[in-house]
């Protein structure tokens, strides 16, 4: 940022905060029942965003100064908007703001001054484009890079920035379109937005009508006689060795109960009791879960098949299955 600049805004600035202070005494003056005067928020807008332009916080500033031009318009903000718009490379922003701060200034505007903006009006002008939107509907709403802009038909071309534009309209009744044009510097760029109103109605998509299907909980019956054989298999396993369990621990204890004892005798004896009864255990565990997984295929999967096949029938009518 060039220090002219800054000497330059901070002269408006001066200028500029005493008009709008003037303008709020005059307000205080005036009769009671009219609304409250915003030049007192007007000027206070305009310290905050020469403060944020000092301090380099450009985007603050320009909402500070729009505020500010919007509160109260005074042409002197609007050097201040150009300035901001400037320091942000929105060169179209920049120079509505010149363009308007000379035609509303006038001749109050120093000769200095007029030369020194004429200067950046011209520079630019090379730096933007102009674009002009057509839309097949009249009325519809206009937005370039996300802002509105207006509604067509528009009374002239936008001036924009050079470069890549993204264009959008938006109809009651219509699609929105959207493009993105390339605009060139000192140059005018046409873009049609054409909207098309659907005509075609969308196909319904038809409702399935369910079919009976074979349920997935059926499980064929020489499965449930396979777990029945092998359930009562563990379960005759089991008994024959807890009987060897039983009849080893008797060995056993007779072994114990002889004097002089055996060793030998004693510890053949401990481990062919150990073998038999963890044989038992083991049995036993197997019979056990045998036995809940044939109750479960005997009696609990046929009757979630039979569920099933009431749920999967049109109109829930059982098409399978006992009653």
């Amino acid at each position: 940022m060039r220090a002219p600049h800054v000497a330059a805004l901070l002269a408006l600035a001066l200028a500029a905060t005493a008009t709008l202070q003037a303008r709020a005494d005059e307000d205080a003056k005036e009769p009671a029942g009219k609304p409250p005067a915003s030049s007192e928020d007007a000027s206070q807008r305009f310290k905050a965003g020469v403060s944020f332009y000092k301090d380099k916080d450009f985007p603050a500033a320009l909402v500070e100064f729009k505020r500010a031009y919007e509160l109260l318009p005074n042409y002197n903000v609007l050097f201040n908007l150009g300035q901001t718009a400037r320091e942000l490379r929105d060169y179209a922003a920049a120079l509505t703001a010149f363009e308007r701060y000379l035609r509303d200034g006038g001749a109050k505007i120093p000769a200095a001054r007029r030369k020194e903006v004429g200067a950046a009006v011209d520079e630019l002008r090379r730096k933007v484009g102009n674009l002009k939107i057509v839309t097949s509907v009249d009325g519809a709403a206009i937005v370039v890079d996300d802002v509105p802009v207006g509604v067509s038909p528009l009374a002239a071309p936008l001036v924009v920035n050079a470069g890549r534009r993204k264009v959008e309209a938006s109809s009651s009744g219509y699609p929105p379109v959207q493009r993105m044009v390339d605009v060139a510097s000192m140059e005018e760029t046409r873009v049609s937005l054409d909207f098309t109103r659907s005509e075609a109605t969308p196909t319904p998509i038809p409702t399935p009508t369910p079919t009976p299907t074979e349920s997935a909980w059926k499980v064929p019956p020489r499965v449930r006689w396979v777990t029945l054989s092998g359930t009562a298999a563990f379960a005759v396993a089991a008994g024959v060795t807890g009987g060897l369990a039983l009849s080893a621990h008797g060995s056993l204890d007779s072994a114990l109960a002889a004097f002089p004892g055996n060793g030998a005798t004693i510890a053949s004896a401990q481990s062919r009791t150990r073998t038999f009864a963890t044989a038992t255990d083991a049995l036993g565990t197997l019979a056990a879960a045998g036995a809940v997984t044939t109750a479960v295929l005997f009696f609990v999967v046929p009757r979630l098949s039979e569920r099933a096949t009431v749920a999967a029938s049109p109109a829930g009518v059982v098409v399978s299955g006992a009653f």
